[in-house]
């Protein structure tokens, strides 16, 4: 199964990106966004970002708390993933297409390559809308639905990660250096990726079992770290498609 691109039927080429711009663009914005409203709450908010129920000291407010309390933050926030999620939303049917053309796929496991492309695919997509469903549902709006989405957001993000890995590495009759050098990068940012989210479990629970100081800023810590290494993890995609256009194309051409 092939996904296809609809082509509109167009006087002139109307529209020609690279994708290395579009992917820069598509991973700085909750990056942007997250930094703006980290520096607006610490500017105006900073005692109230820094309390927990423990009423303990703290130097760094969890990401719930800096984009989902309070205005203009969570406003700043939801644009920016709005405006993240359609490229997004691209890249994960790009990377379907690009791993179900490979080329040189050992041909005895290529039914398993099939399926790790599918639910591959299916887990990104899903990412993407728990993704969506945290960010327009903060934690003091309805904190059921938000860590329902945030779960499904790790573990689609995890299995989104791992497959890419995996479809990466898969055995194949020969590999071009780039690939090569991606697969590697792809392997590492997901296991620190893994490792994070880790220590988020760990220290979410030793936060709530002994209120100790200072713990809560280190989950907040991680928990920016899962971000990041998620960011990083799908900026990879300017090795892969870093030389490719996304154009509108007169019809026939």
């Amino acid at each position: 199964m092939k996904l296809s691109v609809c082509r509109m039927t167009l006087s002139t080429d109307l529209l020609r990106l690279q994708m290395k711009w579009v992917v820069s663009v598509a991973v700085a914005l909750p990056l942007l966004s997250i930094f703006i409203c980290m520096f607006l709450s610490f500017i105006y908010h900073f005692d109230s970002v820094l309390w927990t129920h423990c009423n303990v000291p703290n130097f760094l407010p969890s990401i719930s708390t800096v984009i989902g309390n309070y205005k203009p933050q969570k406003y700043i926030w939801r644009m920016g993933v709005a405006l993240h999620i359609t490229p997004r939303l691209l890249f994960a049917t790009v990377y379907y297409n690009y791993y179900g053309d490979m080329k040189h796929v050992v041909e005895t496991k290529r039914k398993g390559f099939v399926l790790c492309n599918r639910v591959g695919y299916v887990s990104h997509i899903c990412e993407i809308f728990c993704l969506l469903g945290l960010t327009c549902v903060s934690s003091t709006e309805d904190f059921g639905i938000h860590r329902n989405c945030f779960t499904g957001f790790g573990i689609c993000s995890f299995l989104n990660m791992f497959l890419s890995c995996v479809l990466s590495h898969w055995p194949r009759l020969s590999k071009s250096q780039m690939e090569c050098c991606s697969a590697k990068k792809k392997l590492y940012i997901f296991l620190a990726n893994v490792t994070s989210f880790a220590l988020v479990m760990y220290l979410y629970w030793r936060h709530n079992a002994y209120c100790e100081p200072y713990v809560y800023s280190f989950f907040a810590m991680f928990e920016y770290a899962v971000i990041m290494t998620n960011m990083a993890f799908h900026s990879i995609a300017i090795d892969d498609f870093g030389k490719k256009y996304i154009m509108l194309l007169e019809d026939g051409r």
